[in-house]
């Protein structure tokens, strides 16, 4: 079967933009392309109604008169082109002058296994990324405590540290980083980029984290290790920063990572974060996502589009942890779906997921 290639509409038309901008703009993923080729994740503010734009771009000083701003949503990119108008403090307004929109089709079968099948599979112990930040919220005290514990067994090894959590303040450039990537950010010395294990990561780290932390350089900081704290092992809740004026070592590195780790088992340990034990059916699966249905709107609480959840699916004989996206909500007279995108499977299971799929299609 011959794959199908993406459709691509160009819109020019000015009494087509605020549709595309309400559209697209205010519920997808939104980054600029930068000259260097780097994305540069933005934030959604406000529409007005002469359809000028309003995003909040923190940690960058200026920008090109013209810039391109993509918005992924589901299976589409758009890519628009748009003029900048002003710039007050983080907050960039800008108005468009074209859109491109690339419709993808979907690579991956979804399987149907809703009413008529044996099996039937559920979702359940959801915590989604917004979850994070109002129960460690709710548990203010006991997470004080363990910010306090950190810095206390931290400080007495290192000059130069931070710990943040998610709610602290507003999604910095670390936490971006840890959205896609859960790897610690080691960097031994910013002037000898060679030095770094990971060149990429150095690279990465030098354009988009190094270069608008004005604090580091002035302090002539040259040195980095950041462990994330991950829910599940996946989901970002916090970081753990240390500094220097000195090259830090990969022994040091692996002693934050571990460290990270054991701090982790005590947010585990406390109870911090409390997963939605409801049940909801799974009626569609692939490779790359799922879909699930409810009668009750109630439940539209839970779900919000754009936002990282952990999932726990119950197949028949194995129950799996999925990281995964909220892609679509579809509300019906009688029937809500929602689609997630996974965006990972727990590495132990991921041959019990694909094995699952297989045996769906028999």
């Amino acid at each position: 079967m011959q794959e199908q290639q993406p459709e691509i509409q160009t819109i020019t038309q000015p009494d087509k933009f605020g549709q595309i901008l309400k559209d697209y703009y205010a519920k997808g993923q939104l980054f600029i392309k930068l000259a260097n080729n780097n994305n540069l994740v933005v934030e959604f503010v406000k529409l007005s109604d002469n359809n000028k734009i309003y995003f909040n771009i923190p940690n960058i000083k200026n920008l090109p008169q013209e810039c391109l701003i993509v918005a992924k949503l589901d299976s589409e990119l758009v890519y628009g082109t748009m003029k900048q108008l002003e710039q007050r403090r983080d907050i960039f307004t800008f108005s468009p002058i074209k859109f491109q929109i690339i419709k993808f089709f979907r690579k991956d079968q979804r399987i149907d296994i809703g009413s008529g099948r044996k099996q039937i599979i559920f979702i359940t112990n959801l915590v989604s990324s917004i979850n994070l930040e109002t129960d460690m919220s709710v548990e203010k005290k006991k997470v004080d405590q363990i910010k306090v514990k950190i810095v206390s067994e931290l400080g007495k090894i290192f000059e130069r540290m931070k710990v943040l959590f998610i709610g602290e303040k507003q999604a910095d450039s670390r936490f971006r980083y840890f959205s896609a990537n859960t790897n610690t950010l080691y960097i031994p010395n910013v002037n000898d980029p060679d030095s770094a294990p990971d060149k990429e990561q150095c690279t990465y780290y030098l354009e988009n984290i190094y270069a608008m932390d004005y604090q580091l350089k002035n302090a002539e900081i040259i040195s980095e290790i950041t462990a994330p704290l991950l829910y599940k092992k996946e989901m970002p809740y916090g970081y753990i920063q240390i500094n220097s004026d000195q090259p830090l070592t990969d022994a040091m590195a692996k002693q934050i990572k571990t460290y990270a780790l054991h701090v982790e088992q005590i947010f585990e340990k406390n109870s911090i974060f409390t997963p939605s034990a409801e049940r909801f059916i799974v009626i569609d699966v692939s490779q790359g996502g799922f879909a699930i249905a409810f009668k009750d709107k109630k439940f539209l609480r839970l779900f919000q589009p754009n936002t990282p959840m952990v999932v726990e699916m119950l197949l028949p004989d194995k129950n799996i942890t999925i990281y995964a996206t909220v892609r679509h909500i579809t509300p019906d007279s009688k029937m809500i779906t929602v689609g997630f995108q996974i965006l990972a499977i727990e590495k132990e299971k991921t041959a019990d997921y694909e094995s699952f799929i297989k045996t769906a299609t028999s």
